[in-house]
């Protein structure tokens, strides 16, 4: 069959459009391109059409694809290429069904529900995109656009992607991961699997990591060009950076100047608080916020946005002290003194301000203090919480209503780093706030939702659903059937069911053994000891455990009635990493074991017996941790699983020799702690409060 394609409109992004469209056709049929055309595709942007909308008109041997926008414009030819057959996943592109270039798809439009759909990349781990080849970064966001997502945010934190002044000193960019340094494992066979010689990092920056400015050049560099990718492919680009309250106002500005000067391709600079709401937060009494609200923002604002909270038939105050509305309200005050003062360093760009905050407490009091110091067209983006589901109850505590749905960006969750080394699915969590969203806003379209995530491997199924819900909404466990179908999973119904018991699995181990699987030495390391283990009950892990077991004897029977080579790879990565999650907490669990007889504040306490436990302890926890390595090793589809491994191989180990060492040999200063230029905060459980 002969086709030809025209394209009217005339940007950057319809010429994608184009090559795009071009490039599947060529891939999936017999197309021939030319002259005396059998099917002809026309392109255009149509601005009677709202800028989120596309749809196509088809007459007779002709398909005219229109967009509101250019952007609009690219969905609908990946809408309609996976309407004739193909599917599109962040794994990359497969036929679904028999291509069906002779059968033109009837006339149809869309509306998709959120106008902008998408990731928010804090790109801070080794096992998220910040690692990835600069080629395989960019098709990685190429992927996320066939999939009908249309927006990226990226986090930058100070000296990471950006540089920063700590009063006369000039911070540079390019401190990768907080600045901790990732050796590649010296175990020769976890070496061989990763793209490094001796750090873990962009393989094209390991030349020159020891030189700060050439390394400097190239952070801004490689996070440009996947910029100039996500814009060519008509995404919405958010760069957000941190506001606090301790930064002095002079270096926020030269700091967001510079921002603004490295990278002019965004459309949106996001001023969010930092996560908690600062540093040295402290919990309020009532009387202590009350007094805090007029001190920082005056008698009159602060009555009022109290009276609007109480018109919505709620005290301002919970009975429980808010723990993060101490410094979000200062990292509030310090973001509306930068809008104040925008005319100095904004340019032409959109602003957009936010609250990274999981005091729901806090949230509430935060936003109606908002609404009440900045105009009611400013945008407003939240992260309200740690997980999907939490982001649903967080989301609907704090009362997001439906005006303010039209011009705020919700933060979801894709995975929760702070359970990172575990499978995870979040789907059921991010179905929850689109059915929160749809009933507040009506039906209404709303601005837009973001999700988090690291690893892409290991979520492909969730960023499936996130991009797929988030257009047109569908629940859950009808979408494991769509799933199942495509993949051609063999049991599907089984495969419906387990996946609706990991959905189970990782709510339970959110509220249960939160931060169980965090990717941070720093925070298993402080405090000393134990620390964060003796937050865990013994059945909250042995329930963990063995429902990993079951959903991995699930798993291997759809296995056994599967036979397509795409189904196959899903589930043997899923059968694999659940296998990881049970080694992992088996590891935990061994360490949870000496709590009974340890002190955290007195190590020196225990016998020569006790000792003896400890020692036996940490071996078995050792030996776990490595039996998690050497199965990770077996599923290695993407580059961020070999960051997962280089991570789990510098934290889990090397935690477990502190314990060691601190309660069974003597250690009194810790040598395990990474030199770094900054630290993540440990993810806090404040929305539990």
């Amino acid at each position: 069959m002969t086709v030809q394609i025209c394209r009217a409109a005339t940007g950057p992004t319809a010429c994608y459009a184009q090559r795009e469209l071009k490039r599947y056709l060529r891939k999936y049929s017999g197309a021939a391109f030319g002259k005396g055309a059998e099917l002809t595709f026309r392109l255009e942007v149509d601005e009677s059409l709202p800028a989120h909308c596309y749809g196509w008109r088809r007459e007779g041997s002709s398909l005219t694809l229109r967009g509101g926008s250019e952007s609009a414009l690219l969905c609908c030819v990946y809408q309609l290429l996976s309407q004739l057959g193909i599917c599109f996943s962040t794994e990359g592109d497969f036929l679904k069904k028999p291509f069906a270039l002779g059968s033109l798809p009837e006339s149809r439009d869309f509306s998709p529900y959120c106008r902008y759909r998408g990731v928010r990349q804090h790109i801070n781990f080794p096992m998220d995109i910040s690692a990835y080849p600069l080629g395989e970064a960019k098709e990685y966001i190429r992927r996320l656009a066939r999939m009908g997502m249309n927006a990226i945010t990226f986090h930058s934190y100070n000296g990471q992607w950006h540089p920063y002044h700590k009063g006369e000193e000039r911070v540079p960019a390019g401190h990768f991961f907080y600045g901790q340094r990732h050796a590649v494992p010296a175990d020769p066979e976890l070496a061989a699997a990763v793209d490094n010689r001796r750090a873990f990092c962009i393989p094209e920056v390991e030349a020159i990591l020891e030189e700060p400015d050439k390394r400097e050049r190239f952070a801004v560099y490689w996070l440009g060009q996947v910029m100039d990718t996500a814009k060519e492919a008509g995404m919405r680009l958010t760069l957000s950076v941190e506001c606090q309250e301790s930064t002095p106002l002079e270096e926020e500005k030269s700091m967001v100047r510079e921002v603004l000067a490295l990278y002019p391709q965004i459309d949106v600079l996001e001023l969010i608080t930092p996560e908690g709401g600062g540093d040295n937060s402290q919990p309020l009494s009532s009387p202590e916020a009350a007094a805090l609200c007029r001190e920082l923002f005056g008698g009159g604002a602060a009555e009022a946005a109290l009276q609007s909270l109480r018109q919505e038939g709620r005290e301002p105050w919970g009975e429980v002290p808010s723990t993060a509305l101490d410094g979000t309200l200062r990292s509030v005050k310090q973001i509306w003194r930068m809008w104040q003062c925008r005319q100095e360093w904004l340019g032409d760009k959109e602003l957009q301000v936010g609250l990274y905050v999981t005091c729901k407490e806090s949230l509430r009091v935060a936003k109606a203090f908002m609404n009440q110091i900045f105009p009611a067209e400013l945008g407003y983006t939240f992260l309200p919480a740690h997980g999907a589901l939490a982001v649903a109850d967080a989301v609907a505590y704090m009362g997001v209503h439906a005006a303010e749905l039209q011009k705020t960006m919700l933060y979801s969750w894709v995975e929760f780093d702070g359970n990172m080394y575990v499978q995870q699915n979040s789907c059921g969590g991010i179905q929850a706030l689109l059915e929160h969203c749809r009933r507040e806003s009506g039906g209404a379209s709303i601005h837009g939702i973001c999700f988090n995530h690291w690893r892409t491997a290991e979520n492909s199924l969730t960023l499936s659903y996130a991009a797929q819900a988030s257009g047109a909404f569908l629940p859950a466990r009808d979408f494991y059937r769509q799933y199942a179908a495509e993949y051609a999973i063999g049991q599907p119904e089984t495969f419906v069911e387990l996946m609706s018991q990991l959905e189970e699995l990782d709510i339970f181990n959110r509220d249960n053994l939160f931060n169980v699987g965090f990717c941070y030495l720093g925070c298993w390391l402080n405090p000393k000891g134990l620390g964060w283990i003796r937050c865990w009950e013994r059945s909250a892990l042995e329930h963990s455990i063995q429902t990993y077991q079951r959903l991995g004897e699930q798993l291997a029977a759809c296995l056994a009635a599967t036979e397509s080579p795409w189904g196959l790879g899903r589930l043997r990565l899923w059968e694999n990493r659940c296998a990881c999650s049970v080694e992992h907490l088996r590891a935990i669990e061994e360490l949870e074991a000496i709590a009974a007889f340890t002190d955290d504040a007195h190590p020196e306490r225990l016998g020569e017996a006790e000792k003896a436990q400890v020692r036996r302890r940490c071996a078995q926890a050792l030996a776990h941790s490595q039996a998690y390595q050497r199965l990770h090793l077996e599923e290695m589809p993407d580059r961020g699983c070999q960051g997962t491994l280089v991570s789990y191989w510098a934290t889990i180990p090397v935690y477990i020799d502190h314990v060691l060492q601190y309660f069974a040999e003597g250690e009194r200063e810790c040598p395990h702690q990474p030199l770094t230029l900054d630290a993540p905060p440990p993810p806090d459980t404040a929305f539990f409060s």
